[in-house]
């Protein structure tokens, strides 16, 4: 599995002619990693190998994203800006269009509630230094 944590981004998503900022956490991920972590879509597809650095832009949104963005509403197909909008220095900020929902999870601890959150697809993300985690499994102990 191979993704990366980003601070907390600011997400601008219009809703008719007044933009509404939520705060977020994004995760760069591969393709299959929603499903090795036990993360299930509920709505729309996962990461594909068409999901490249010069394919159009994508992302798949929790259940409290979607609730909060669009109540109500099936956001498959909708698009969001994601950025550090506050921070010059970040980079660009990428219009993504949500291809899936998938189930809330626990990102920090335990006893957190829901947390707005997006998954990114790693492919897209045209860095130079990547981390890497691998997770050994030795057998019962």
């Amino acid at each position: 599995m191979t993704c990366r944590q980003t601070k907390r981004s600011r997400v601008l998503v219009s809703r008719g002619v007044h933009p509404h900022y939520l705060g977020t956490i994004r995760t760069y991920m591969s393709g299959g990693d929603l499903d090795l972590v036990e993360i299930p879509l509920v709505a729309g597809r996962t990461f594909t190998a068409a999901d490249r650095l010069d394919g159009p832009k994508v992302a798949i949104v929790n259940e409290r994203f979607a609730a909060l963005t669009w109540p109500g509403q099936n956001p498959v197909g909708r698009q969001l800006e994601n950025g550090q909008f506050d921070d010059p220095t970040a980079g660009p900020v990428d219009v993504l269009t949500v291809i899936g929902v998938a189930r809330d999870a626990k990102y920090r601890w335990i006893g957190e509630q829901p947390r707005p959150f997006i998954y990114v697809p790693l492919a897209q993300q045209p860095w130079n230094r990547i981390k890497l985690f691998t997770v050994l499994e030795r057998g019962d102990t």
